[in-house]
């Protein structure tokens, strides 16, 4: 069932919709601001989910003052998800300053979230071997001792923080831990490096295997990863 004559808007209007179960989405609103965009209009697609992320913003940083971290965290995390999906039909311009400043919301909102999360989360940059630096978070499942880890990969269009709705919420709440990461082409290495997609994904997957080996809470040979959306070609690219 479309929710949208647009079938652009009503497809990304349904990721959106899916984001719901990580508690970064509200299913009535988010189909309301998508209604009151007009078939083919992207800057009015901007502008609708990008004013109703900083209304998020405002409602996350009232429950903060208030003492509700619950209601905190599920407004940034709203309004990281609607920052996203504001910024998705501009990404044809690197230096358009909606791509940007959307980006930097969605990233930023994510951040603030993290200290509601049930969850520790390690946020860290990875070296690429052919340069630049990959932002990452490693999210902590309660529990003693090295666990396994599951690493996520961005898809064509994702970021790290998005990883946290597409997978990382799921894998951390079954006790594993989870390592979602921007990778070249993708987040803050594509907005902020300029640095495109290349083709050899394992150069990528060696140095993020590498950093996650090391780190005391992750056992190296529990280690397995995922791909969705395009990553589905990256993961296994990667591992092989």
């Amino acid at each position: 069932m479309s929710l949208h004559p647009d079938p652009e808007y009503d497809a990304q209007l349904s990721r959106t919709l899916i984001a719901a179960h990580a508690e970064a989405a509200d299913l009535g609103q988010a189909i309301a601001i998508a209604s009151r965009v007009a078939p083919g209009d992207n800057d009015g697609w901007f502008t609708e989910w990008s004013a109703a992320a900083g209304r998020e913003v405002a409602a996350a940083e009232d429950a903060e003052a208030k003492g509700h971290p619950v209601s905190a965290r599920q407004a940034f995390l709203r309004a990281s998800e609607y920052a996203r999906q504001a910024v998705f039909f501009t990404r044809r311009d690197l230096d358009d300053e909606r791509l940007q400043s959307g980006y930097r919301l969605h990233r930023d909102a994510f951040r603030r979230a993290v200290p509601h999360l049930a969850h520790e989360v390690v946020a860290a940059e990875i070296a690429h071997p052919a340069g630049g630096r990959m932002g990452a978070y490693l999210v902590l499942a309660p529990g003693e001792g090295p666990r396994g880890l599951v690493l996520a990969p961005c898809g064509y269009d994702s970021t790290a923080e998005a990883g946290w709705v597409a997978t990382g919420y799921m894998a951390a709440r079954r006790g594993h831990h989870v390592l979602l990461w921007d990778g070249p082409g993708q987040g803050g290495m594509l907005y902020e490096q300029r640095i495109p997609m290349a083709p050899d994904f394992e150069t990528t997957t060696r140095a993020v295997v590498d950093w996650a080996a090391a780190r005391p809470e992750v056992d190296p040979d529990r280690i397995v990863m995922v791909g969705r959306s395009f990553a589905g070609y990256l993961a296994p690219r990667g591992a092989a």
